[in-house]
This record gives C-alpha cells, structure tokens and sequence, in this order.
C-alpha cells in the first residue's frame, strides 16, 4: 500500500458530553494477524481476535496456529461478555478479474445463490458466490489449525474497509449491490460450514458507507441488527469510548479499537448498545465550497437545545488522523464553515457529509448525509 491521504471526509456532530480521563480503559483485548508474525504478541489481554486470512480474502495468515493459541489463553470477560477468542477475515469483492471468481467455465459455480445463477461475470450472483468460497476457505483454515479453537461456535468478524478490493462507482453503476451481496455471501458461506456463533462487522461508518452505500438507518433492510459492529480506529481509548456509540450498520456496537503502545487494542463496549434516538428535525440543505473553505448550512427543529458542531475529518486509509471544528448557532436554520487544510488545494477528492446531532444529554437526534466533490 502506497503511504498519502486517501480521503477527506465532512461531518456535522452534536458534541456528546466530553470523556474525562485518557488512560486505557480496562481490561483490553487486542487483535493480531500476520504482521506480527515473529514478534512477540500482546500480553496480559482480556480477549484475543486473530485473522485468519494475511489481509486478501484468499491468503491464509502463515501465523494462524500460534495466533490461535495466543488468544486461547486469554480469560475472557464475563460483563459485558466477551469469549477468550474471535476470528476475523479480510473481506473483498475483487470482480472477475481474479484467479478465483466463481465460473461455470471452471466448475466453480454450480451453487444456487439468492440472485439466481452465476454465469461467471461480475455480477451479484457470482459476488455472493464468491463470498461464500472465501468464507468457506477460512472456515477451513481454522479448522485444520488443530487448536482449542471451535469455529463452530467461535464469533466471526467480517473485515469491511476500503483498503480491501471492492466495485466502486466508476467500475461499475451497480457497486452498492455487487458489494452487498458479496458480504451476504461471506455471511452465508460461514453459516453453511458450520458457524452458529455471532458473526459481525468490523468498519467505521464511512467505510461503510463507501462500500455498500448503506448508513445505519438503511442497513437493517438488508443485514440483520444480530450480526453486530467493531468499530475500527487509530485513536486514543477516550475515542474508543466514544466510538461506542457510533454504529454504521444499525446494530449494537460491542468493540471499539484503539491504539495501544504500536498495537491494536479493542475496548468491550457497554452492554446497552447504541443510544436510544431522539427528535432533532436536522437537515443539510445546502453547501458551497471554494479553494480554503467548505460552507454547510441546514435547518433543525427550533425548539432543539443540543450543540451542533461541523467536523471536517482528515482520513488515511479509511481511518480518522485528524479533526478540523467549525460552530454554528442554532436557531431552527444553521450555517458552519470549516477551513480547508492546504494540502487539498489543487486536488480533487469526494467527500461524504454525515451528519449526527446529539442532544445534551448526549442522545443521537438524527442523522443525514451527503456526498460532496472537494475541488482545491
């Protein structure tokens, strides 16, 4: 992967009340994979979550067995409840460009899927199909790791980022539903190996957002509220426990990442899920944006009493690096201007405006989005 910033992202947030403390929240879990193939693994973890795949959807991670009985012995927590292991896969719908799409040229589909018959093209059919392939093959390899491990009744953690390879919109008008169905099929193929334990979704929602074109209002029509979020991040653990709260798929949120010391830590989030929704009337009705600035603008209820802030988040690699603040007052209309950093002048990149209120007892009160072209 080449080292530069991938995408400037635009928010607009209601400040939830501040997290007092920076230390790490305890305990912690941590996931590995193959990068830390020959070094020495985290110690003293509450849980461990191991890739099973080395980062495409069909590597295996060299390191798997090690990996597996690293995890293994960690204790587990009982409130909220988290089990000793979790597995996790590196998802992707790479089109049939790959060695390995399903095609009836090569026997490779022959499967019925829920979108008919895969003719071998890039297709939602042949998408599912391959999900469920891949699926497969990781289950596999879990298996044959020959450890303590069950990954029948293991939880499962689907990659969702857009480091990954998935269709976008200039490969093809249907990339939304090409990469949906493949993350169905990923569902499906380890349900039908034997799978009975939770699988969920490790993403942030604008990486969610860029790959099935679905927020956390929309998901639940298409994935079930069961397969549960891990919100994936860089931060610090204060950010973690604020990320608790910031569910793209519509589902509760249960792990938040953090970083820790080089690592990837996970914080077990609150039981209680994602907060309750209350009204907000919030809207974004309109937007303007030159080579220094972005103008938002947009109306809420008058009678709303939250803050409102507009964020401008700088993201690398699918993950926020680095916030930019501008408030607008609220009077039923609102206006937030946020300065542009220099390094975008000159530069041409699409934006996605999400916007969530938060009321000041720190309630979500809604939310709506965009997608904006940033030209420098």
């Amino acid at each position: 992967m080449h080292v530069g910033l991938l995408a400037a992202v635009v928010c607009l947030l209601l400040a939830a009340p501040a997290i007092a403390g920076a230390q790490s929240p305890a305990p912690v879990g941590y996931d590995v994979s193959y990068p830390l193939c020959g070094m020495p693994y985290p110690a003293g973890q509450a849980f461990g979550i191991v890739g099973v795949n080395a980062g495409l959807a069909n590597t295996p991670n060299p390191c798997l067995p090690a990996e597996l009985a690293w995890a293994a012995a960690s204790p587990g927590l009982a409130s909220p409840p988290v089990a000793p292991v979790a597995l996790y896969v590196n998802a992707a719908d790479p089109g049939n460009g790959v060695p390995d799409w399903p095609s009836p040229a090569n026997g490779t589909a022959t499967a019925s899927t829920p979108y008919g018959a895969c003719d071998g093209t890039w297709s939602t059919a042949c998408g599912y199909l391959y999900g469920v392939e891949r699926a497969v093959f990781d289950y596999q390899l879990v298996g044959a790791a020959a450890t303590a491990v069950a990954p029948t009744t293991a939880t499962w953690w689907l990659d969702i980022e857009t480091t990954s390879s998935w269709a976008t919109p200039a490969e093809q008008p249907t990339w939304a539903a090409l990469n949906a169905a493949t993350i169905e099929g990923f569902l499906g193929g380890l349900r039908a190996s034997g799978a009975t334990g939770t699988i969920g979704f490790y993403s942030t929602p604008l990486q969610w957002l860029a790959i099935t074109g679905l927020t956390a209002q929309t998901s639940p029509q298409q994935f079930p509220t069961t397969s549960p979020d891990w919100i994936a991040g860089v931060g610090s653990p204060a950010q973690a426990l604020a990320n608790c709260a910031k569910s793209f798929s519509g589902a509760a949120v249960v792990l938040a990442q953090f970083s820790a010391g080089g690592l990837d830590a996970d914080y077990p989030c609150p039981a209680s899920g994602p907060p309750p929704a209350v009204p907000a009337g919030l809207r974004i009705t309109s937007h303007a944006l030159t080579r220094t600035q972005l103008t938002l603008s947009g109306r809420v209820a008058p009678t709303y009493r939250g803050h409102v802030e507009a964020e401008l988040d700088e993201t690398y690699r699918g993950r926020t690096v680095r916030v930019r603040r501008g408030v607008p007052a609220l009077n039923g209309s609102w206006t937030a201007t946020v300065r542009l950093p220099n390094r975008y002048r000159g530069l041409v990149s699409t934006a996605t405006a999400l916007a969530t209120t938060r009321a000041q007892d720190g309630l979500k009160a809604g939310q709506a989005h965009l997608v904006i072209h940033l030209h420098g």
